[in-house]
C-alpha cells in the first residue's frame, strides 16, 4: 500500500497535500485511537455477532429441541425412528 501510496505521489508531481482533516475534527483522539483499533481487528463482527447472536439462539434451539422429542434430528428423520426402513403406520 505505501508502494501505492509513491506512484500516486509522484504522479502528482511530488508530495501529496495530508488529507482527512476534517474526519478528525470530528471525532475526539481516543475515538479515533478506538476505532484504528477495530478497523485493525478486521471488525471484530463474527465475534460479536458469535457471542451475542449465534451462541444464544443456539442454546434456545438445543433447549426446544430437548422439549419436543419427535423433531427431526440433523440427518432429517425423527429421532425416536432410527431404523433404515421406516415402519408404516
Amino acid at each position: 500500500m505505501l508502494h501505492d501510496h509513491h506512484h500516486v505521489g509522484a504522479a502528482a508531481g511530488g508530495r501529496l497535500t495530508p488529507t482527512g482533516s476534517h474526519l478528525e475534527a470530528l471525532f475526539p483522539r481516543g475515538l479515533q485511537v478506538w476505532l484504528y483499533r477495530i478497523a485493525i481487528d478486521g471488525g471484530g463482527y463474527e465475534t460479536l455477532l458469535d457471542r451475542f447472536l449465534l451462541r444464544p439462539d443456539l442454546a434456545v434451539a438445543r433447549f426446544l429441541a430437548v422439549l419436543e422429542p419427535s423433531a427431526p434430528s440433523v440427518s432429517g428423520t425423527p429421532s425416536g425412528n432410527t431404523s433404515k426402513q421406516g415402519h408404516q403406520p
